[in-house]
């Protein structure tokens, strides 16, 4: 099969997955596994189709006055386009733009996004860079005129560099930088804090003059209130087992619990009032989620789950435990 008749294949696919009503995951897989240049494609295909939604989008806005001649850029979600025409406009235009077919100038400043759902994990081939995973209701934004720094927006992203001494490989995350020195290693972003924690290698981590280096085994937050913490050990487990649906934690707040939850599996959970104090140590395994992942948590969390209009509420049992 030509690298034309893939490029075409990943692009249908990426209409399919992008509608929310999607369930047809095991085929994909089927499709992924089936040629290695097929997830390659995939990746590829389902960045630049959201680069392809926001030039459609652009090209059809008229500028504002005063902005005569001047391109204006402005970053929609692909539904802003309408499903039937934009999907599929997006989708042959990210086909094209990944084969290099000339579609006009893009401008210098355009970064390409990449963006998940709750529940919905994406790996993206970085090049020569390594590869990146990003969990659910996640963004990611890379400059192609710095190819070398991305920028975590929110969520989670799990990073696998090749370390390439010439040229450093940075994440910005708000004002923090955390700078690789060859390794595999994974930053969430919270409204708790930020955390980067190293499977592999070693990072730098620097928030203005403070600056911490992380090994292997080792993780560090910046707090709410700017504050480095002081590398401290983890275990492989803890950093990334959300990849493989295993969340791990040693002493997390419930409402980190269930955040991390909704994020990983799509399944909504909030709090009631009586759980916030309530802290949880142990694993639970969110993957193929959905509902059925409802008596497991009330088991694992020792709690009651209620139904809502937009999830489930979690609440302490009513035998008071």
């Amino acid at each position: 099969m030509t690298e034309r008749e893939i490029a075409a294949q990943a692009s249908q696919w990426a209409i399919r997955t992008d509608d929310p009503a999607f369930e047809d995951w095991p085929a994909l897989e089927a499709w992924l596994a089936a040629d290695p240049r097929h997830a390659v494609a995939f990746d590829r295909v389902s960045i630049t189709v959201d680069e392809a939604a926001v030039l459609l989008r652009d090209a059809a806005r008229p500028a504002p006055s005063g902005m005569t001649g001047r391109r204006l850029l402005i970053r929609l979600p692909r539904r802003a386009i309408p499903v039937a025409i934009g999907g599929a406009l997006a989708a042959s235009l990210a086909a094209a733009l990944w084969m290099g077919l000339p579609l006009g100038p893009r401008p210098a400043e355009y970064a390409q996004l990449v963006t998940t759902r709750a529940g919905e994990i994406r790996r993206v081939d970085l090049g020569r860079d390594g590869t990146v995973v990003l969990n659910g209701d996640s963004e990611l934004r890379r400059d192609p005129g710095s190819p070398g720094r991305m920028t975590l927006v929110r969520g989670q992203a799990s990073f696998d560099i090749v370390h390439d001494p010439a040229r450093a490989f940075t994440v910005q995350v708000g004002d923090v930088e955390i700078i690789d020195i060859g390794t595999r290693f994974d930053v969430k972003r919270s409204d708790a804090a930020i955390r980067v924690a190293v499977a592999e290698g070693m990072v730098r981590l620097k928030r203005g003059a403070r600056a911490v280096t992380l090994t292997a085994g080792q993780e560090s937050r910046v707090t709410r209130d700017g504050a480095v913490t002081a590398p401290s050990p983890t275990q492989p487990r803890m950093i990334d087992g959300w990849r493989t649906g295993q969340l791990n934690y040693a002493d997390a707040p419930l409402a980190e619990v269930a955040a991390d939850i909704t994020q990983r599996s799509g399944v909504r959970l909030t709090l009631a009032p009586g759980l916030a104090g309530r802290r949880f140590a142990g694993s639970i395994n969110v993957a193929n989620g959905g509902e059925r992942l409802i008596p497991r948590i009330e088991a694992i969390l020792n709690v009651r789950a209620r139904r809502a209009s937009d999830g489930w509420i979690l609440e302490p049992r009513r035998d008071g435990r």
